[in-house]
């Protein structure tokens, strides 16, 4: 009797580092941001007669932030924007992930349990809110052009090489 081994081959890989892209880091994202905006803390204070008062007030939680997510899960930025090109399902987890970090942000910021100046710094580089400025700007002109000669082109580089002028022009403001 002969007997053989049937060895199955294993499907080359193609170079490098094998990838650290673990699927349940989207849902991992998810979670990390979906912090509630708020939570109560208990104060206890002391008058001067010595008398103590218990009160809750609600505070704003921390911030989640991106850079401590990475850190968390041993990751940087540049592998950050690699597999949200490479996986369209990381993609949709960081695009809801900043949605959930905006409005973390905005609702904290408008109740005023942020300092404004940071709510606003903050908002403006993490978010795609900015101040925005409409300019409208209309207003008729008329050109007038002066000495026109049709034997003169537009200037060019070909040929023999020397630009030639333009025709003498001057807008007037109406």
């Amino acid at each position: 009797m002969n007997s053989q081994t049937v060895v199955e081959a294993k499907p080359k890989h193609a170079g490098g580092r094998p990838s650290k892209y673990d699927p349940d880091l989207c849902q991992k994202m998810v979670d990390y941001f979906s912090v509630p905006v708020t939570k109560q803390q208990i104060i206890t204070i002391i008058d001067k007669a010595g008398n103590e008062k218990t009160i809750e007030k609600t505070i704003a939680n921390e911030l989640p932030l991106f850079q401590s997510f990475l850190v968390e899960h041993g990751l940087n930025y540049e592998r950050l924007n690699q597999w949200q090109e490479k996986y369209p399902e990381f993609h949709d987890a960081y695009k809801k992930a900043k949605l959930l970090q905006e409005a973390h942000l905005i609702r904290n910021g408008i109740a005023g349990r942020y300092d404004t100046a940071f709510a606003i710094f903050t908002a403006k580089n993490i978010t795609t809110l900015r101040d925005k400025v409409d300019i409208d700007i209309q207003q008729d002109i008329r050109v007038e052009v002066i000495g026109y000669d049709p034997d003169v082109l537009p200037p060019t580089k070909s040929g023999n090489g020397k630009r030639k002028k333009l025709p003498k022009a001057h807008i007037i403001d109406v």
